[in-house]
């Protein structure tokens, strides 16, 4: 009898017990999801098994150090040579990743982005060395970049704000396929027209995912305005990014000194519109709605600060007393390109509070605000840890709220809630059907079958608590075992264990942590699908 000794890849991955042996030997879930793309017959073969892998949370802050001459006054007459400086990187993610392939853990970064703080202590550089020296830099970034290549947002934080001038030449030279957006200080645009001199035409041309910049400032602003008439960079700047698909400039945090740079805030925005590029503004605290000179709250159409309501896409509110909340809801009516609400409520029973200044509820409907997609409902602890407030009174404070929103929310996030009812979820659910994620953080039930109103329901994710059950919607479940506010009815050891059990058995994949942290799947390009969702929203 003759016997077969030739096999293919994919006949051996059709035999049980070599396809296990090969999945248990894979690192990581990249691994997986390659050995996927080998072709259709083996992403099914691989998809079909279950499987289950330890991950390890990473907090990532790559720095960069980069010793120069100290002494500030000779590193002001002379220029330093490059034998005087020394790039010094601080980065364990490479070794953190070794340490994951070594005993198969999978490592997942605390956040999608690439937050890297730069402290550059160089001073004087020759033309030739300043050009060496800014290659130098821009391939430690390029290797920090390619180690995390799931990330898509590159956030260069305020560290040393005298040489952040150099971000600019760093971008121009900077060459990636994985990147799509890049945050950068306002102030790195602001020095003199010397600091830009070598600046590539196309300082964006290397950066071919690119389609967002997010522009931010802080208390640093203060230092620069006198160049606040400095037209040509950010030309230049805006020209070149102006030829990615469509690309977007977001303001974020101007809080800090707007009121001094306010004409160049005008003028960027000027310069935008020019190019046609989309520009959005994010708006995250009341203190953008308040007038300095004697703290009236003004509207947004009138307010000295931000009079252009149409670029608002992102607005968070502390509301502390009915009055900040009335005004507040009035004037988010006109936001009619708002995309993402977060409302943090730090009092109780609104609708009556608002009912008894003879105001009509009906007035803050933000139902017509049709580009809203994203809301948060953050209700503070002191609502509802001591029970300060009536477990019901949140309950019609949260149905009121949601009476007040757009058909096109599809992201849900509420915080600290207890005793979650059916009849809370269907009035959500009457008023926002299409929620496809929810995102609950000290949440409990007190209905088994409360989620069951989410009829499009796809995604959950939950820093402390089990839900107790799941529509058969859902494709991503991923539950933490942070602290709970409060522990939830059926909260107990061998309750989570049924949990875990029963959740097991529902989906194939499971990736969970040493504390319990525990993320559920059925396939395999799940994963990649949310991963950059869950590593924003999940609080560890």
């Amino acid at each position: 009898m003759d016997f077969k000794t030739n096999f293919s890849f994919v006949e051996l991955m059709e035999i049980n017990l070599i396809r296990k042996k090969i999945i248990k030997e894979l690192s990581s879930w990249s691994d997986f999801e390659n050995l996927s793309k080998t072709c259709k017959w083996i992403y099914y073969l691989v998809n079909k098994e279950n499987i289950s892998r330890k991950m390890v949370w990473y907090n990532d802050m790559p720095h960069i150090k980069i010793d120069g001459v100290r002494d500030s006054y000779e590193s002001t007459v002379r220029n330093q040579n490059l034998s005087e400086i020394a790039i010094k990187k601080d980065d364990r993610y490479s070794k953190t990743m070794d340490d994951g392939k070594k005993y198969n853990h999978e490592i997942i970064i605390n956040g999608s982005s690439i937050n890297l703080s730069i402290e550059n202590g160089v001073g004087k550089l020759t033309k030739n060395d300043h050009e060496i020296f800014i290659k130098q830099l821009t391939n430690e970034i390029e290797n920090i970049c390619h180690l995390r290549k799931h990330s898509t947002t590159l956030r260069f934080m305020e560290y040393y704000f005298a040489n952040d001038y150099m971000l600019l030449h760093l971008l121009s030279n900077l060459n990636n396929h994985t990147i799509t957006s890049i945050h950068i200080p306002l102030h790195s645009m602001m020095f003199g027209a010397q600091r830009y001199k070598g600046l590539n035409e196309d300082i964006f041309e290397g950066l071919s995912k690119l389609n967002e910049l997010v522009l931010f400032t802080s208390p640093a602003i203060n230092e620069f305005t006198p160049y606040v008439n400095n037209r040509t960079i950010v030309d230049s700047i805006l020209k070149s990014f102006s030829k990615k698909k469509n690309p977007v400039l977001v303001f974020k945090d101007l809080g800090c000194g707007y009121q001094l740079i306010s004409s160049y805030i005008h003028m960027i925005l000027g310069i935008a519109v020019k190019y046609e590029i989309k520009i959005k503004w994010n708006i995250t605290s009341t203190f953008q709605f308040l007038n300095q000179k004697n703290n009236d709250r003004c509207s947004i159409g009138s307010c000295s600060h931000f009079p252009l309501e149409k670029f608002i896409s992102t607005f968070s509110c502390s509301a502390r007393e009915p009055e900040t909340f009335i005004h507040t809801m009035k004037n988010m009516r006109c936001l009619e390109n708002l995309e993402t609400l977060n409302l943090r409520i730090f009092f109780s029973n609104l609708k009556e509070k608002i009912e008894r200044m003879g105001i009509d509820i009906k007035d803050f409907s933000l139902q017509h605000c049709k580009s809203i997609k994203n809301l948060v409902l953050d209700f503070k602890e002191h609502l509802t840890i001591n029970y300060n407030t009536d477990i019901e009174t949140i309950h019609d404070d949260l149905k009121y709220l949601a009476s007040l929103m757009p058909t096109t929310v599809q992201k849900l996030e509420i915080n600290n809630c207890q005793q979650l009812t059916n009849e809370v979820t269907e009035v959500i659910t009457q008023y926002m059907p299409n929620i496809q994620i929810i995102i609950f953080n000290n949440v409990t039930y007190n209905d088994l079958d409360s989620l069951n109103s989410f009829k499009n329901l796809q995604v959950y994710i939950s820093s402390n608590i089990f839900p107790p059950q799941l529509p058969n919607t859902v494709e991503f479940l991923a539950v933490g075992n942070g602290c709970n506010l409060f522990s939830p009815n059926n909260d107990s050891p061998s309750n989570t264990e049924e949990q875990l059990r029963k959740y097991s058995k529902m989906f194939s994949k499971n990736l969970y942590t040493n504390r319990k942290d525990n993320i559920f799947f059925n396939d395999l390009i799940t994963w990649d699908k949310y991963r950059n969702l869950l590593m924003d929203n999940f609080i560890i």
